[in-house]
């Protein structure tokens, strides 16, 4: 008889842990989100690159609503709030070192931290009005005062330099994002899986039973929030490396709502989930109005073959350009092109001999300016047309009430389209110290137009146009006039504007002063479109360079 022993056969090889199958499924998957953001870097334009990284950018502020909601079972509306924490503390660093995302990340920690006490006596709907309200209070007393953006509203964002290659792009910011979102979204697969994810999965159905067996429930809720919150700087620094700035205006608390419906829609808990609610941010974010974004589809602004002559001289002479929606287009040529003239024929006050201009798939040609103001286009002029009898305040209002009452209001009947259109009337007065403060004047207000100093005026002729809710801005040398604060706040506004749907179409006379602003450009000479493209490729145009050098008028 065989001993006993002899009888067992040798234990197989164990199969795989689901730990390591799991992991090996997120490494996959993180592979494969980079790998998509590298072809579609190379394949898709500018405008569609752009929306592709807010909607990574986004996802990885969703992804810290996985930790904090979908694994913690913790309610947080102010994830964009502690992001824009970060995106402020990234822009004070020196310019984009790889230390700003991990200052980012820290400063925006030390923010979800602050909000965390009332979790550990608040749950549900409490605890997310708590963290509206902590939201709204940082929003008012530190986004909207001047305490994180200065005097000017908006900080310049530098893009990420890694290994001296400096990320200054749409496409490099793509890559970048796609990697970043792998790489807390694998992290998040495996601290699901590990001691930590069993901590939070238990603290989340009975905090009882932790306190029982020795778990600090207060401090084990403060550091989740500290830990999702700091996943959100991340994003909130790659935000405003990618938009080029950084202002109050892209971390509302109201955004962190709609960030967290979108979040629970798509997948609380998933890392899919959050890539599915970022991508749908960031496309309602594009078409989201003050009636900003295109009903159309995407057209934007066409001109094709317009032509204007001035008795036997072409000024302008079969131009043709296209401003995307989303997207700043520049016009830019010495003085004398042909620039002014350009837009006078788009906007409506000179009639061109030949060509065509579309808005939103509408043909525009041969409509009155009052007819094209009325489908969404606005401008300002090269000379600025303030009302001097009116104050700076009143001037943007009767642009916002001009607006009111000649739109088109959304009603079943006549008399509920006027009511509507009272209404718009009535709100006028705020909408105009909106976009003061937007803009920067604010302070001149209640000051004559006419007395104003000649950088104001040409903001103001900026408010103006915004009051009427374009969907195509058209900017005729905006920047002149300004001190170069100014300037670098009006480029932060036309990137954020660009950011919130509008086709922005900015004319000015040096190349150089709007490589940095403008996702495409249009070089004008003697009337003709020479040269256009992407800045880097217009800039090394030597007929581009040649266009833009000064001539008499």
């Amino acid at each position: 008889m065989r001993p006993l022993l002899s009888r067992v056969r040798p234990p197989a090889a164990p199969p795989l842990s689901p730990t390591a199958a799991g992991t090996g499924r997120a490494l996959a998957g993180a592979a494969g989100v980079v790998a998509a953001a590298v072809a579609l870097a190379a394949a898709l334009p500018a405008g569609q690159v752009r929306v592709v990284a807010l909607g990574l950018v986004f996802g990885i502020v969703a992804l810290s609503t996985v930790l904090l909601t979908g694994c913690g079972g913790q309610i947080s509306l102010d994830q964009l709030g502690v992001a824009g924490v970060g995106a402020v503390a990234a822009a004070r660093m020196d310019g984009g070192s790889p230390a700003a995302l991990v200052a980012a990340s820290g400063a925006a920690a030390v923010a979800g931290a602050l909000a965390a006490p009332a979790a550990p006596r608040l749950n549900g709907l409490r605890l997310a009005f708590a963290t509206l309200a902590f939201g709204a209070l940082m929003e008012a007393a530190v986004f909207r005062t001047g305490l994180a953006f200065g005097r000017d509203g908006a900080l310049e964002a530098h893009g990420l330099s890694v290994a001296g290659l400096r990320l200054g792009s749409e496409r490099g910011y793509l890559v970048l994002s796609a990697v970043v979102f792998a790489v807390v979204g694998t992290a998040l697969a495996a601290l699901r899986r590990g001691p930590y994810g069993r901590l939070v999965l238990a603290l989340r159905d009975s905090p009882a039973a932790c306190a029982a067996l020795g778990l600090n429930v207060r401090l084990a809720r403060v550091a989740l929030f500290a830990v999702a919150a700091g996943i959100a700087g991340l994003a909130g620094a790659l935000l405003g490396g990618l938009r080029g700035n950084v202002s109050a205006s892209g971390f509302s608390a109201l955004g962190g709502l709609a960030l967290l419906l979108l979040a629970v829609a798509c997948g609380a808990t998933s890392v899919t989930g959050a890539a599915i609610g970022g991508a749908a941010l960031a496309w309602l974010r594009r078409r989201r109005a003050v009636r900003v974004g295109d009903p159309s589809g995407g057209e934007g602004l066409v001109a094709a073959g317009v032509t204007v002559r001035f008795g036997g001289v072409a000024a302008v002479d079969g131009a043709g350009l296209v401003a995307h929606p989303a997207t700043v287009t520049g016009l830019v040529g010495a003085s004398g092109a042909g620039k002014t003239t350009f837009l006078d024929a788009l906007s409506g006050p000179r009639r061109p001999a030949g060509g065509s201009v579309r808005l939103g798939g509408a043909d525009l040609s041969g409509r009155a300016p009052h007819e094209r103001a009325r489908h969404g286009m606005a401008r300002t002029f090269q000379r600025t047309e303030a009302f001097g009898s009116l104050t700076v305040r009143e001037n943007v209002q009767v642009a916002a009430e001009i607006h009111a009452m000649t739109r088109e209001a959304a009603g079943r009947s006549a008399r509920d389209r006027r009511r509507r259109r009272r209404a718009g009337t009535g709100a006028a007065g705020a909408a105009a110290d909106a976009l003061l403060a937007r803009v920067g004047i604010a302070e001149y207000a209640a000051r004559p137009a006419r007395t104003v100093p000649a950088g104001a005026a040409r903001l103001l002729d900026l408010a103006r146009a915004l009051a009427t809710e374009p969907r195509a801005l058209l900017l005729d040398e905006p920047s002149a006039g300004l001190s170069a604060p100014e300037s670098r706040s009006l480029e932060c506004l036309l990137r954020d504007l660009a950011s919130e749907g509008v086709a922005v179409l900015l004319a000015e006379p040096d190349l150089d002063a709007v490589l940095g602003v403008c996702d495409v450009l249009y070089v004008l000479d003697a009337g003709r479109v020479v040269a256009s493209g992407p800045p880097a490729q217009v800039r090394a145009d030597l007929r581009a360079r040649d266009a833009c050098l000064a001539r008499p008028a």
